[in-house]
C-alpha cells in the first residue's frame, strides 16, 4: 500500500508524473524496507507524515532522474545478457547511476525517516 496518493504527489512535485501510482507503490516499498526492523506506532500522525514525506522525496529523486523506480526492466540497464550458462552485465555511466537510484532509498528520504526518529534502531537480541 502506498503512503501517499497520486494527487498528493502531484502537489508535492508541481506536476503529475507518468505512472504516479506505480512510482508511489515502489517508493513506499523502499521506505518500508528501510524500516524493516523498526518499532513504531503506524497510526501516529507524525509517523504517517514521515512515511508520506519520505515517499515523496524518493519519488522526487526518481522524477529528476527520469525513472519510475523500475530498474531491472529498463533495457538500457543491461550492457549484455546471455542465456547459455547465464551471463549478465550491468551498464555503467549514467545508466548505472540510474539503476542505483531505482534500487536504493534516496538520502533525502532517509533523512526524513531519521529525523522522525524511525531509523538507527538495530534489532535487539539477547539483551534481557
Amino acid at each position: 500500500m502506498a503512503h501517499a496518493t497520486p494527487t498528493e504527489l502531484a502537489e508535492f512535485l508541481g506536476h503529475q508524473p507518468e505512472q504516479a501510482e506505480r512510482m508511489l507503490t515502489r517508493a513506499s516499498r523502499l521506505v518500508d524496507q528501510a524500516l524493516f526492523s523498526a518499532v513504531y506506532d503506524p497510526d501516529a500522525s507524525h509517523v504517517q507524515e514521515a512515511l508520506r514525506a519520505a515517499t515523496f522525496e524518493q519519488c522526487a529523486e526518481w522524477d529528476a532522474s527520469g525513472t519510475d523506480g523500475l530498474a531491472a526492466d529498463d533495457p538500457s540497464a543491461w550492457q549484455s545478457v546471455s542465456a547459455g550458462s547465464i551471463s549478465l552485465s550491468r551498464a555503467g555511466g549514467r545508466t548505472g547511476e540510474r539503476l542505483d537510484t531505482t534500487t536504493r532509498l534516496s538520502y533525502q528520504a532517509w533523512l526524513v525517516l531519521h529525523q522522525a526518529g524511525l531509523t538507527s534502531h538495530a534489532p535487539r537480541v539477547g539483551w534481557w
